[in-house]
């Protein structure tokens, strides 16, 4: 019998192998791409600026974690 979720969908599980591949398969973005995207406000971007390195990608997912960690850093 297949699992249901409370949204009458099938429950999918995976492994942690499944999931490091679907990771690894998610775009990467460069520094540049980010600043010129207009999903991030000017502040945003003054943000990513300082934090991402110019000859690195990242993938949307380490952004937003790595943005969060900045903001959320205590100020000495």
């Amino acid at each position: 019998m297949q699992e249901i979720n409370m949204m009458n969908e099938p429950v999918v599980h995976t492994t942690r192998d499944q999931a490091e591949k679907a990771q690894k398969q998610s775009p990467q973005f460069t520094k540049e791409q980010f600043l010129r995207s207009a999903r991030y406000s000017g502040a945003e971007k003054d943000v990513l600026s300082v934090i991402l390195q110019e000859d690195e990608t990242y993938r949307l997912e380490q952004i937003e974690e790595q943005f969060t960690q900045f903001i959320m850093r205590e100020v000495q």
